[in-house]
């Protein structure tokens, strides 16, 4: 999709080897972000990402939650001969106004209407651990439909950034910013600026109609 404008960032923190990864495909309106999850022994969480996103942008034809449960279904058979650990999904749809959310773990997924910050996603977590990963069998993937508005900015993010997706931020960043690489580069600014106790990875896609 031409008309869409994309602003976008993935890089590592210090605190484990890079995990994240994104996924830009403008021609099929198809976008995601996943986020290794480290467990020792478990292995290689970054390559899981990686392999879940591609898994993703292969097995999809139309039906967003059922491309993930492919991909899912991919990673487990290959886990072992590809050493493949586990990983977050975040994942968003477009074509024409209508957006599809979809996603599994703690990767976030928000719409910036106006000065509304609207959350798209579920989150898969207990408070102390995620619940249900990329990875593991029997997972339960969460949809949500929604009809866009001229403006609106949609947003896919990894959890090394969610301690700055809130209104407050996210309206004074746009507000410095003429294109959607300057509002991505501006988040990112914030949350270097706003250091989180645990320094993770840091990844954001930011897409306006």
């Amino acid at each position: 999709m031409e008309d869409l404008e994309i602003g976008s960032f993935s890089v590592p923190g210090s605190a484990h080897a890079y995990q994240d990864r994104l996924l830009i495909d403008s021609k099929h309106g198809l976008f995601a972000v996943a986020d290794g999850v480290s467990i020792p022994d478990f292995g290689d969480s970054g390559k899981a990402a990686e392999f879940a996103l591609a898994a993703l942008k292969k097995s999809f034809s139309g039906d967003l939650a059922k491309a993930i449960e492919l991909a899912n279904k991919e990673l487990l058979k290959e886990r072992r001969r590809l050493n493949l650990g586990l990983t977050t999904i975040s994942a968003v749809h477009i074509s024409g106004m209508n957006a599809v959310f979809a996603n599994v773990g703690d990767s976030l997924s928000f719409l910036l209407r106006g000065r509304r910050l609207i959350r798209m996603g579920q989150i898969d977590s207990n408070g102390i651990y995620i619940t249900q990963v990329l990875g593991h069998s029997g997972i339960k993937v969460h949809s949500k439909e929604t009809i866009l508005r001229t403006s609106d900015i949609v947003i896919l993010a990894t959890d090394g950034v969610g301690h700055v997706l809130n209104e407050a931020i996210l309206i004074q960043a746009l507000a410095k910013s003429s294109t959607m690489q300057e509002f991505a580069s501006n988040i990112l600014r914030e949350a270097k600026e706003r250091p989180s106790a645990y320094d993770d990875d840091k990844t954001l896609l930011c897409i306006r109609l």
